[in-house]
């Protein structure tokens, strides 16, 4: 075996090595996209991410004051997808419940 084989069969366990590192990545970088695809399906009208996105009371508040052109809004506490039981008919699901500090 001369020097050049040698080094080759040296070489060769690095590179497969280096050859699974990259296929990994790769394979985590389609993943990544895939589920950047599919939350860019989202919207703030999608229930799945209006019921995330709105617990965070901060960004509840933003939305509101937008919809409402209320700016001196505050909001005190949220709780998503609360469900409010009629005995003698349909229960109501609000996406949101919110409550302002105006009215405690």
């Amino acid at each position: 075996m001369n020097e050049v084989q040698k080094m080759q069969e040296m070489e060769r366990p690095l590179l497969r090595m280096v050859t699974e590192d990259i296929s990994y990545d790769l394979e985590r970088i389609n993943s990544r996209e895939a589920r950047v695809a599919g939350a860019r399906r989202f919207s703030l009208l999608s229930n799945v991410f209006m019921s995330v996105a709105l617990q965070d009371i901060t960004a509840c508040q933003h939305v509101i004051r937008v919809l409402l052109g209320i700016d001196d809004l505050v909001v005190r506490e949220v709780r998503t997808q609360y469900t409010i039981s009629k005995i003698n008919s349909h229960d109501a699901i609000l996406d949101i419940l919110a409550e302002d500090r105006k009215y405690i």
